[in-house]
């Protein structure tokens, strides 16, 4: 089984923000959505997202799409850093979350640890099961967060990637 793994900021650190109307939103996850049909035609069966806001829901949303669709055989899995992650009720893009959590076929917890290096060993997880890691990062924005060391993290551990820059 090929694994594909994702990797990309939440929506506040994009100039637009949670507005997924704005042209440029458009245009990256219309991006995203060619890399991915790209990984299933070349044999990626197998996706797993961090469960975050932003790109992370994108990616679920296109896989659950292409499964809904069954013109593909993909399956989804979610990992979540720790028991208890983006659980919060009421608000829309946690109800998001929670239909995209509801489509995967697996939702592993990678650490009953809540911590800051929760979110790395869950970064690390997905790298470590991956063939390919497809990131929407770009070097210009000079931003150090997580998908910046899951980017170095998936260099250093030789994998494929498939890097989108949105600036």
């Amino acid at each position: 089984m090929k694994v594909c793994c994702f990797s990309g900021h939440r929506p506040g650190r994009f100039p637009w923000g949670t507005d997924e109307s704005n042209g440029e939103c458009r245009r990256l996850k219309g991006l995203l959505k060619k890399e991915i049909e790209r990984a299933v035609s070349d044999g990626f069966t197998h996706f797993i997202a961090g469960g975050a806001a932003g790109v992370d829901t994108w990616a679920a949303d296109i896989v659950s799409e292409m499964k809904r669709g069954g013109k593909v055989q993909v399956t989804l899995e979610i990992a979540v850093p720790f028991t208890g992650y983006n659980q919060y009720p009421g608000r829309a893009e946690e109800k998001r979350k929670k239909q995209a959590y509801g489509a995967a076929d697996r939702v592993t917890v990678v650490s009953e640890m809540k911590s800051t290096l929760s979110y790395y060993e869950r970064n690390r997880y997905m790298v470590d099961r991956s063939q390919r890691l497809i990131a929407i990062y770009d070097e210009g924005a000079g931003l150090l967060g997580g998908t910046y060391h899951t980017l170095r993290y998936a260099r250093a551990k030789g994998i494929e990637i498939r890097q989108i820059g949105w600036l």
